[in-house]
């Protein structure tokens, strides 16, 4: 009997001897605990915007962006202190004036391809009073050769302008990706960034490798070949034409699948993995004596502040893919309007043939759009999954 009362004054003993040092513990540190927890935020957006990748990236975007203002640092502190981040006024404000100089040069391009195409229909007009019809083919051939100079040359510049503004968005890409994957580790976890990393660096590679160098060439192609095939009446090469676009059409529908695919795999698998790690840290932390939730509410309060941070980043990231492609985009589909309703307007009096080159180029032009717009889409897709997953 003495034995048992000895064995429970000694567990009442060590019980109260934890308490104490637990008690001392919250009352000297937790106030500490509880202040370092709330900075730490602040310590890692400092940390971050003081390191070289973020240095790059944000020297990418001012030479980029120059013209449009915008500073991807003042929009994540803008976002951190709860301020309004981005207006939607300013934005339309400056694709309105970024659109305004297009629209001339397009409007001058038109008007000249109209002036062009009708001057050959009066002159293949008077050409067929001639009995000889090999006046009037002549006629057409000369007046052919300068519509294709024209076609060739509008093309041409449509195409720098997507394959300039691909490069510039993968350059982008480049600085932005160990950053947002910087966040994702410090907000998520360790095996969600290291495969948001692996994914997104194979997205960029697949962007490079099959979008510039392959699917740009093969529209150029393609357009040649229309460009050529309604020069002779039977039109040779219509068949090829057909084939091209419907291959460039079927890649593009077939990237946006898996690339949507892979996205919705890596956002179902890895985050889940760090929830169940961070979980189980802050159960075994509960089962502290009185320090538990001081230990759990510091940690949810660590891990919302790199959620916002890793929000920020990438969100502002999906702001730059717009301004990046959103004008140019614009200029693209102008084009094809342009040649479309040429197309359109010159039918009654011109060449079948000529209507069906002009409306050929336009379809041309068309998939230089939808190359440059699943350019973009692809990233912003991929982010918008991995921002909502990892949320």
């Amino acid at each position: 009997m003495g034995e048992r009362n000895s064995e429970r004054r000694g567990l009442l003993i060590c019980t109260a001897v934890l308490f104490s040092f637990c008690l001392f513990f919250f009352i000297f540190y937790g106030k500490e605990i509880i202040v370092n927890g709330s900075q730490a935020g602040e310590e890692y957006v400092k940390e971050l915007m003081g390191g070289e990748e973020y240095a790059a990236l944000e020297q990418r975007v001012q030479q980029i962006l120059h013209a449009e203002k915008f500073s991807l640092t003042d929009y994540i502190r803008a976002v951190l202190s709860g301020e309004t981040a981005f207006s939607f006024s300013d934005f339309v404000r400056t694709v309105s004036r970024g659109m305004v100089g297009q629209v001339e040069g397009l409007r001058r391009d038109f008007v000249q391809l109209i002036a062009l195409v009708l001057l050959t229909s009066v002159f293949n007009g008077f050409a067929k009073a001639f009995r000889d019809g090999q006046v009037a083919e002549s006629g057409y051939y000369v007046s052919y050769l300068l519509l294709f100079s024209m076609l060739a040359s509008g093309y041409l510049s449509m195409s720098g302008v997507a394959e300039d503004t691909l490069n510039t968005l993968l350059g982008f890409m480049k600085v932005l990706i160990p950053v947002f994957c910087g966040t994702i580790a410090f907000a998520t976890g360790s095996i969600t960034s290291q495969s948001a990393a692996a994914v997104l660096f194979m997205l960029l590679a697949a962007v490079d490798y099959f979008l510039v160098s392959i699917l740009l060439p093969v529209i150029h192609i393609y357009m040649m070949t229309v460009l050529a095939n309604h020069l002779a009446k039977e039109e040779p090469l219509g068949k090829t034409a057909q084939l091209l676009a419907k291959g460039v059409r079927f890649f593009l529908k077939f990237a946006l699948s898996i690339v949507a695919a892979a996205s919705t795999l890596l956002g179902l698998v890895t985050p889940a993995i760090d929830a169940l790690k961070r979980g189980s840290v802050l159960k075994v932390s509960q089962m502290i004596p009185g320090l538990g939730n001081l230990f759990r509410g510091v940690a949810e309060t660590v891990f919302g502040a790199g959620n916002i941070i890793k929000n920020a980043v990438g969100t502002g990231g999906m702001i730059v893919v717009v301004l990046i492609c959103i004008i140019p985009l614009g200029r693209v589909l102008l084009a094809s309007v342009c040649y479309r309703a040429g197309a359109a307007a010159v039918e009654p009096v011109a060449d079948r043939r000529i209507v069906n080159c002009l409306t050929d180029a336009a379809e041309g032009i068309t998939m230089l759009f939808q190359t440059l717009f699943a350019g973009a889409v692809l990233f912003l897709l991929i982010f918008a999954v991995l921002l909502r997953a990892t949320s």
